[in-house]
């Protein structure tokens, strides 16, 4: 997360929740996690530029970028906020299972690897 210190106060333009938007769907289908429903929503945000809230049995989640930020918001922003979101959504189930105190090793194991192949996949488009 990153901490909002200014007195000024900025909000995303239409541009700007587009390009969220098609961000957040370019690495959706690069990391395949288009099991999941996403809805894309402004709101403010304590201390974060941008949220991923996602229910998990329901395989829906909410992406959302801050409706307020302390500083001028640029495209190069805007992208890195989606990418990032789009990456806690891949760490989800890890993150539920480690808060909800259900870590199986196998289970873990196997989440661990999903995360790994969806990785490989991407590099294997970016031949890297």
């Amino acid at each position: 997360m990153v901490k909002l210190v200014s007195d000024k106060q900025y909000h995303p333009t239409k541009a700007h929740k587009k390009l969220f938007r098609k961000i957040c769907e370019k690495w959706i289908d690069r990391l395949s996690l288009n099991d999941f429903k996403a809805y894309y929503d402004t709101e403010e945000l304590d201390s974060a530029y941008g949220a991923c809230i996602a229910d998990l049995p329901g395989q829906v989640v909410s992406l959302i970028l801050a409706d307020t930020w302390d500083e001028k918001i640029t495209d190069e922003m805007v992208i890195a906020t989606a990418r990032h979101e789009v990456l806690e959504l891949l760490l989800q189930p890890l993150w539920h299972a480690v808060l909800c105190r259900e870590l199986n090793v196998d289970w873990a194991i196997s989440q661990r690897h999903s995360a790994v192949r969806r990785l490989e996949a991407v590099f294997d488009k970016l031949k890297v």
